[in-house]
């Protein structure tokens, strides 16, 4: 209510004002002695249109200056648009000095007649000409101008308020010379105009300057260098710098975006000084604001400037001495924030096109190790996610720039980095612990698009995450055989196991797996590959994995694949009863298994082979597979069973043999082209089959 009623007072007031004002103005209009005033002021402003030297402008200045001192009575320009505007001319740079001083001599009478009111009625009158001339002025005036600033503006108290940020801006180019003669000065002036309008006022003027005028940007840096508190222990900084802080945030970002490198340079020393990561005014501030801010921030990286990424370093891991205290600092304060700045930016598009900047930000960055580090364990998978969903709707973008530069990626980070929070879903995913994760088609779209994989990962991780991914898949079905039938990530690694061995080489498949790094897992001979991979990338799991394999063979990794996708392939043919038909979910995991079983064999001949004999029963898991060949089968399936027949039993290198010679799987194989016919093979597709039944002796002879 108070309010309210206030209001209707204020209008009052302002009513009266102009009221007085318009009575003053009437009276003055009927005055003969003002009358005269205002014709010598018309004839003297008349001159000036026959102005051709700059000896007339000190001419046309000196009688306009006697003009007016001779009506000192008068408190009251007559025509001050035309001698507002006409002094404003008489500023211009092209001008001589003595031009000038000289028009400065008249604004300093004109200031002085009317006084702070009449100034803070007209300041848009009287403060063009004057607000940009320190920019450009001679030394020799310079000290004529700042006393007219402070002076008279200063004089103008609560008045100062509408033109605070216009103020400002004539003032800053006084600091451009830090060793000048008015340095001091104007310092002087711009801490009474902060006392003036409150310093919260003067610093919200101060930001919308950083924003709006990037030619000040250097001189208002050298300001706030020098008298911006220190906001690091300062639980509520809107005192001090004004409710908006996120108008001071989106300064900082926008000076740290600027062409200038001081400019960029004293944004960041800003930072480190008064705006800490781990201070209360930082966190308190807007979650959008503080990504705006880390998004410049994090660019400068771009410039390949030291001095730049040495400050910028400086505010992410702190003052602390130690590398390890850098870290934590890191850890805590800002890696969450770099993290979700960095991958918000991934994930948009420009007009349909993604920018590859915040990989490459992602890129140089791991050039300082303490953030490279922490950065890449919680970002590399956000980034292969968001080049993975950008190609997928943009597939014509696979030769462009966001791939070239997500290449560059993939071959500068630490491969383990990559593979083991991959690894470590793939396990959780197996184990229903986690879902959603996407790490199949992660590592499948990384096989795929990224070409040059390096030895690391050719030598150790794919060999290694191919068979742990075997043993554990060969676990998992052993403990629950009914997820073959449904379960879709049962398929999906099946999948994967196929699109991961063509990466990898016969010689690097039959050699026991070289883990360097992985001092426990090599301590004992019998450790599975599922237990070596465990260790090696630190994953932990709420089940207890005991591993199927018994034979030292299985430190090679085809004979893992082999063993444990043998044990699979029968877990597919499980469920369904004889001659019934398989589930889709199991008839296509069987497939794949088939697949990959040939293409092991295949790998096998007398420069790569396995010592020793492989823990399997061929002739059980004949018998097993003969479930498969019945007329209610699909062909595929079909088709698959028998070339891994032929495959397996052809190849002299993998013991114990197959041997094809037992009566009811011959029987079953041999009716085959009655189900063919059905499938409608072609004569091609059925003369495979004719190696199976050629030696077969008449049934019952």
């Amino acid at each position: 209510m108070a309010e309210t009623s206030s209001r209707p007072g204020e209008f009052s007031r302002v009513a009266a004002k102009v009221l007085d004002r318009v009575n003053a103005s009437n009276a003055l209009s009927g005055d003969p002695k003002f009358k005269k005033y205002t014709q010598q002021v018309d004839k003297c402003l008349a001159t000036f249109d026959s102005i051709h030297e700059w000896a007339d402008f000190i001419a046309f200045l000196t009688k306009l200056l006697k003009t007016l001192q001779s009506f000192m009575q008068f408190k009251e320009i007559p025509q001050k648009l035309w001698v507002g505007k006409r002094l404003a001319q008489c500023m211009n740079p092209a001008l001589p000095t003595g031009v000038h001083q000289r028009a400065l001599d008249v604004y300093s009478h004109i200031l002085a007649v009317i006084g702070p009111e009449g100034l803070k009625r007209d300041l848009q009158i009287w403060s063009p000409g004057l607000f940009p001339f320190l920019a450009y002025s001679a030394t020799s005036v310079r000290p004529a101008l700042l006393n007219i600033y402070d002076t008279h503006y200063l004089a103008l108290k609560g008045g100062l308020h509408p033109i605070t940020k216009a103020f400002i801006l004539a003032l800053l180019p006084g600091l451009e010379e830090e060793n000048g003669e008015f340095f001091d000065k104007v310092m002087n002036i711009l801490d009474k105009v902060s006392e003036t309008v409150t310093q919260a006022f003067f610093l919200q003027n101060l930001w919308l300057v950083l924003l709006t005028a990037p030619a000040a940007r250097g001189t208002a840096l050298a300001y706030l260098s020098r008298r911006f508190p220190k906001l690091n222990d300062q639980a509520d900084i809107t005192p001090i710098i004004g409710r908006d802080v996120g108008l001071m945030i989106r300064a900082f970002a926008a000076s740290l975006e600027d062409d200038d490198n001081l400019v960029r340079r004293g944004i960041l020393e800003l930072l480190t000084q008064s705006f800490k990561l781990d201070s209360p005014a930082f966190k308190q501030s807007h979650a959008d604001d503080k990504q705006t801010l880390m998004k410049a921030a994090s660019g400068v990286v771009l410039r390949k400037d030291l001095s730049l990424s040495r400050r910028l370093y400086s505010w992410l891991l702190g003052t602390a001495e130690s590398s390890e205290e850098q870290v934590k600092y890191f850890r805590q304060n800002g890696l969450e924030l770099l993290r979700n700045t960095l991958r918000a930016e991934m994930s948009t598009s420009s007009s349909g096109v993604p920018d590859p900047r915040p990989y490459k930000i992602f890129i140089s960055l791991l050039d300082k190790w303490e953030i490279g580090s922490p950065l890449t364990e919680v970002l590399i998978i956000d980034s292969v996610k968001a080049v993975q969903q950008h190609l997928k709707h943009e597939p014509l973008l696979s030769d462009g720039d966001l791939i070239m530069t997500a290449n560059e990626l993939y071959k500068v980070i630490e491969p383990i980095s990559l593979w083991k929070p991959l690894f470590a879903s793939c396990v959780a995913e197996l184990l229903e612990e986690q879902t959603g994760t996407g790490a199949w088609q992660i590592i499948s779209f990384v096989l795929r698009v990224f070409k040059s994989h390096d030895e690391e990962s050719l030598r150790i991780h794919l060999p290694l995450i191919f068979t742990a991914l075997c043993d554990l898949l060969d676990i998992t079905l052993a403990a629950d055989p009914h997820r073959v039938r449904s379960d879709p990530v049962v398929l999906e690694a099946i999948q994967l196991l196929g699109a991961i061995l063509p990466h990898l080489s016969s010689g690097t498949l039959t050699r026991p797996l070289d883990l360097r790094s992985d001092s426990e897992a090599e301590a004992s001979t019998r450790a599975s590959p599922l237990t070596r991979a465990m260790a090696l990338y630190k994953v932990q799991t709420q089940k207890s994995l005991e591993s199927l394999h018994q034979n030292k063979a299985t430190l090679v990794p085809l004979a893992v694949a082999f063993e444990s996708l043998m044990r699979i392939s029968l877990a597919c043919v499980k469920d369904p009863a004889p001659g019934q038909v398989m589930f889709t979910n199991s008839r296509e995991c069987l497939s794949g298994v088939l697949s990959i079983l040939m293409e092991l064999t295949k790998r096998l001949d007398d420069r790569h082979r396995i010592e020793g004999e492989l823990a399997w029963a061929p002739v059980q898991w004949l018998v097993a597979m003969e479930d498969v060949l019945h007329e209610n089968s699909t062909f595929e399936v079909v088709d698959k069973a028998i070339s891994a027949f032929i495959a397996l039993s052809s190849s002299q290198v993998i013991r114990p043999r197959l041997v094809i010679d037992h009566r009811r799987a011959i029987s079953k194989t041999v009716l085959v082209p009655s189900y063919g016919l059905n499938g409608c093979p072609t004569t091609s597709e059925l003369s495979r089959y004719s190696g199976l039944w050629k030696p077969i002796p008449v049934m019952g002879t």
